[in-house]
């Protein structure tokens, strides 16, 4: 019984530790995408990286959404990144408000708002 106990923990222990890519290795394979411009792959990879080296996948995430006019999520990932201590989260949360400001100072002038 005992043999059969142990058996099944270290069988669960073998799947859950070979199932998948550490972050390292999640966060590697999105940058390979992303300096490919593979946005959706990168986006895949860099949501699995979690919180490796300070949220730097996190603030990659940012970065794509930004370049597809996401901005909420932009802003999300980049607060996401800022919280694990990514300083240069910051510097594009601060250009990602910039350019908000910008968008607003336009539709202003236009009387659009």
């Amino acid at each position: 019984m005992l043999k059969t106990i142990i058996s099944t923990l270290l069988g669960i222990f073998l799947f859950i530790s070979c199932s998948g890519k550490s972050e390292k290795e999640n966060f590697e394979t999105g940058l390979k995408y992303y300096t490919k411009n593979d946005y959706t792959k990168a986006e895949k990879y860099f949501k699995k990286s979690g919180s490796f080296e300070n949220g730097i996948g996190l603030n990659y995430l940012g970065n794509i959404y930004l370049v597809k006019n996401e901005n909420k999520l932009a802003e999300k990932y980049y607060k996401l990144a800022i919280d694990k201590g990514n300083l240069t989260a910051v510097k594009n949360l601060a250009y990602l408000y910039t350019k908000l400001q910008g968008v607003c100072k336009k539709v202003c002038k236009l009387n659009l708002i």
